[in-house]
């Protein structure tokens, strides 16, 4: 009777088992526990089976149905029994190694559980990292409409600018015009320039000229003294071979100008004149004409232009006359610079 009690233990057992197995095998969906399910289905069997056959929950059937009619085949069953009981440990085998595997199985799943957390964990991270960006975009949104503001104003700068510019083009071409019309006016302008400039050259010529007449107090030479005679050729408007020094080398020791003569005394009525000439150049630096009759007596001071004589110049004079021999006596008036 124990031995009947421990038969119907087992087969609730393999009953729970394999029908648990059948309904949940798809729950685990590794290799190993599909390889198990298919030897659930082969090895224990399942709730359906109805006769004799390889599978444990097929035998204890048998045995169920055969103890309880009390039929004679009871020795064949016990020693079916003892046969399965064999069997039973080898399933016991094979249930230490789903155990196993499902052990192993659960660390698979804790794994991947903590890995799920971490994820979590990351998901979270990776969540607030999109809130600050949300942030960022909306912060980023307003200084967009900032910018659209500030581009907004910049733009109505430019057309400002631009209408600045247009107004700004039209003055240059007035300008431009006006430029032009100076340059004509600059053109004549030049013109009258390089007029001016020529008569002022003339001028600075005639300036020069002037200048070099500007001289200091006059003087007379000789002083204190009589002046210097000269007596003309014995023909008419012959020049004498010989000129008569006036005013000695080493006498005047600046730079002089003659600028009147002083006729002191003509012999006999004539028309004569008086040449000056530069001993040290041999240079003539001046002439004029003086004469007596019956109305003018010749005695007179003649007024004389010579150029600048260098210091220390000797001065020399000769007698041109209309009559021949007719002496003169002169001297000179002279100023320095």
């Amino acid at each position: 009777m124990k031995k009947f009690l421990f038969i119907i233990l087992i087969m609730s057992l393999v009953f729970t088992t394999g029908l648990h197995a059948s309904r949940n095998s798809d729950d685990i969906v590794t290799a190993t526990n599909s390889a198990f399910n298919n030897y659930i289905q082969d090895v224990i069997g399942n709730k359906n089976d109805k006769s004799y056959g390889g599978s444990l929950m097929s035998i204890s059937k048998y045995i169920v149905t055969n103890a309880a009619a009390g039929s004679a085949v009871g020795d064949d069953t016990l020693l079916q029994v003892t046969t399965n009981k064999a069997e039973i440990r080898v399933v016991d085998s094979i249930v230490d190694i789903i155990s196993n595997v499902v052990i192993t199985n659960k660390a698979v799943l804790q794994s991947v559980a903590l890995e799920v957390a971490t994820n979590k964990t990351e998901i979270r991270v990776i969540d607030s990292i999109v809130d600050i960006i949300s942030n960022i975009v909306i912060t980023n949104k307003e200084e967009i409409r900032v910018i659209d503001s500030i581009v907004d104003v910049i733009s109505n700068v430019v057309i400002s600018n631009k209408t600045l510019i247009r107004a700004i083009d039209t003055v240059v071409d007035s300008v431009a015009l006006e430029v032009a019309t100076n340059k004509a006016e600059i053109r004549i302008i030049d013109g009258t320039v390089n007029i001016i400039s020529n008569i002022v050259a003339s001028n600075q010529v005639k300036i020069a000229d002037i200048e070099e007449h500007f001289h200091g107090q006059s003087r007379v030479y000789p002083t204190a003294a009589a002046g210097s005679n000269q007596k003309s050729p014995g023909t008419a408007w012959a020049a004498t071979n010989v000129t008569n020094t006036l005013i000695p080398a080493s006498t005047i020791t600046e730079e002089f100008d003659v600028y009147f003569l002083s006729i002191e005394n003509i012999s006999g009525n004539s028309v004569c004149e008086i040449v000056l000439i530069n001993m040290t150049t041999h240079i003539e630096i001046g002439r004029c004409r003086i004469t007596k009759n019956a109305t003018q007596d010749g005695v007179m001071n003649v007024p004389i232009k010579t150029q600048i004589q260098e210091a220390n110049s000797e001065i020399g004079w000769l007698v041109l006359s209309d009559t021949a021999n007719i002496e003169v006596r002169l001297s000179v008036f002279y100023a320095t610079h």
